[in-house]
């Protein structure tokens, strides 16, 4: 629930975010908001609450041909749009310029930085062995991305497996359970998984359990 748009996309991504319920993430790449006297400007003025709780992200290329006055009022209108939306405190805004990019060459790496800037926390990184994470702080993780998002961002199957590793590592035995447990029905022929659930249901004095994943 996503929406892209650059030069005239651009500007009709800023001018919807008050009015639409679709997305939730906003990506305006060297965007036209000067267009129509920069009404867009106007409009979320007018019409975005103060409250109101999205991502955006603003790119703008600065190696520009043609007229300094078209060009300074082009770059002047997207930096506008960025001040004002820092003024509303819910809106995870980020922002990029590239020096060495035209209007045309900046948007493929508009794109790929606007997607790992928005999109970062989707992926909690590596977990070691070392790692002091229980299955409910690793889900914790993934529930606020979701509601930052707006929409349901499921903690990975394999993350969680890897919670279990960490816990078994430092004999944290029911912690393992716990992560084992939740991903089971996607490992349940994996050897280690099966070995290392025995070994906590023995620590822990469960022996038909044991018994079970031996």
């Amino acid at each position: 629930n996503s929406i892209v748009g650059h030069s005239l996309g651009g500007y009709y991504c800023a001018y919807i975010i008050p009015i639409q319920t679709s997305f939730s993430a906003f990506f305006i790449n060297d965007a036209s908001i000067w267009y129509n006297s920069g009404d867009a400007l106007t409009h979320i003025k007018q019409n975005l609450p103060k409250g109101y709780n999205t991502n955006v992200y603003i790119t703008s290329g600065l190696k520009f041909d043609g007229p300094d006055v078209m060009v300074r009022n082009h770059l002047n209108k997207i930096d506008s749009l960025n001040v004002l939306l820092q003024t509303y405190p819910n809106i995870n805004l980020g922002s990029k310029s590239y020096p060495n990019e035209h209007h045309l060459s900046m948007y493929l790496y508009s794109v790929m930085d606007g997607l790992t800037y928005i999109f970062e926390d989707c992926e909690y990184g590596y977990i070691s062995l070392e790692d002091d994470i229980t299955l409910q702080s690793y889900r914790a993780h993934y529930k606020k991305t979701s509601e930052r998002l707006g929409f349901e961002f499921a903690a990975p199957l394999n993350g969680i497996l890897y919670v279990g590793y960490a816990n078994h590592n430092q004999k944290k035995w029911q912690n393992a359970i716990d992560a084992f447990e939740a991903c089971y029905s996607k490992v349940e022929n994996d050897i280690y998984v099966n070995k290392a659930l025995a070994e906590c249901y023995k620590n822990l004095g469960d022996k038909k359990k044991s018994k079970h994943y031996n």
